[in-house]
């Protein structure tokens, strides 16, 4: 293979990751002090990045229910078990 790709690759790979920020922590901070409308806004840049980031989605579903938006939230929690069926805390909030 050669090495140039390899070094090409490595380099992108590197910053993707760098590039993350810390969204989904602001969203935890939020959810955590109530702030249930910034934690949902922090959540949904953050899945920008990761889509499939079953945390965060379980997370602004919660954040969605906090705010009495049964529908988003079971929309979320509905999502997380498309990725993760076996997922506990799905399961038990729609349950």
């Amino acid at each position: 293979m050669n090495i140039k790709l390899i070094i090409v690759f490595l380099i992108f790979a590197i910053t993707f990751v760098s590039c993350d920020d810390n969204s989904e922590q602001k969203g935890d901070g939020y959810f955590r002090q109530g702030k249930y409308e910034q934690a949902i806004a922090a959540y949904d840049e953050y899945l920008k990045l990761q889509p499939s980031h079953v945390k965060s989605i379980y997370n602004r579903g919660r954040s969605y229910e906090e705010l009495g938006d049964k529908e988003k939230a079971r929309k979320d929690y509905e999502r997380v078990l498309e990725i993760d069926p076996d997922n506990p805390n799905a399961n038990l909030s729609i349950g």
